[in-house]
């Protein structure tokens, strides 16, 4: 997503930075490469951002966001066509229904997802990232 949002503002991540792009292995380490001058720029998820700057973890003086992509649906969980046949009719549903069903008390669950509930979803909700993609090379048709 980041590439293809670049692209969108007329950069080239190919040919207008210096190296290639490296995965730093976590959230709150990409923006401490960032604040330690380590690198220029990095991308990382909101939400750790957020709840870094709110905690006062990350020196904003040294490091800032400076561009938000849009929302998108994040953190799905995908089922096996055939998990209702090998486990019994309406399995998969159960699961879902269990997840969507996730309240309050369920707190220590959301926090690790940083989220605060489930929701249903269905395979369109996810075209922007296939054309984004599609549009990189990433998948085919």
């Amino acid at each position: 997503m980041p590439r293809y949002f670049l692209f969108e503002a007329g950069v080239d991540p190919e040919t207008d930075f210096d190296g290639n792009a490296t995965f730093s292995g976590s959230h709150d380490k990409t923006w401490a490469l960032v604040e330690s001058g380590a690198f220029q720029a990095r991308v990382l998820n909101e939400v750790v951002w957020d709840e870094a700057a709110e905690e006062g973890r990350v020196d904003v003086s040294r490091a800032r966001d400076f561009f938000v992509t849009p929302s998108d649906f994040n953190y799905n969980w995908t089922a096996r066509g055939d998990l209702d046949a090998e486990f019994s009719d309406g399995f998969t549903l159960r699961v879902q229904n269990a997840l969507v069903s996730l309240d309050g008390s369920d707190q220590d669950v959301h926090d690790l997802f940083s989220t605060d509930s489930f929701i249903e979803s269905q395979n369109e909700n996810y075209q922007a990232i296939q054309d984004m993609a599609k549009f990189l090379g990433i998948i085919q048709n």
